[in-house]
């Protein structure tokens, strides 16, 4: 899943000004593939990879500069998110019910958002209103697609590689 992260985070897609990445993909498929504590291990592991100069953040981008520069917040929001979307499907997500994944999968998508627009508010400067209006409203709807593509991605594998 670290490999995997690596890739979607560097797939991208120009629109309507915006940047958009599977970075946000890759996490949830990584929650609802693994448990918990091995969900957070491999994004922990990614987010290595990446401050060590591996190119793996978004845009082929890499070291601490990333981590630290304005969507930082992002990247120290994929642990987290990594662990409620892998809690949403604690025993698989085969068993788990479709309101338990939805619940993870908002928790998660809601700490990306803290996070990331938080950050970016103190980076920048700028009041919190202005931060979620960079970097978050425009994502929402994305972001929801994604997800719902991270579930059905996680439903396909699991037949394939139950865990």
């Amino acid at each position: 899943m670290t490999a995997l992260m690596a890739v979607f985070a560097n797939l991208s897609i120009p629109f309507a000004g915006l940047v958009l990445t599977l970075g946000v993909f890759g996490v949830l498929l990584t929650g609802l593939m693994l448990p918990p504590k091995y969900a957070v291990l491999s994004i922990i592991a990614y987010i290595m990879l990446g401050v060590a100069g591996v190119p793996v953040f978004a845009g082929f981008s890499a070291g601490a500069g990333a981590l630290f520069g304005p969507t930082g917040g992002f990247l120290f929001a994929y642990p987290v998110m990594a662990v409620f979307a892998s809690i949403g499907c604690i025993n698989g997500i085969t068993k788990a019910s479709a309101p338990r994944i939805l619940i993870g999968l908002i928790a998660a998508l809601t700490v990306c958002y803290i996070f990331g627009g938080g950050w970016y508010s103190l980076w920048a400067n700028v009041n919190i209103s202005e931060a979620l209006a960079l970097t978050v409203l425009p994502f929402i709807p994305f972001d929801i697609a994604k997800a719902v593509l991270a579930v059905i991605t996680a439903k396909a594998a699991a037949k394939i590689i139950p865990y």
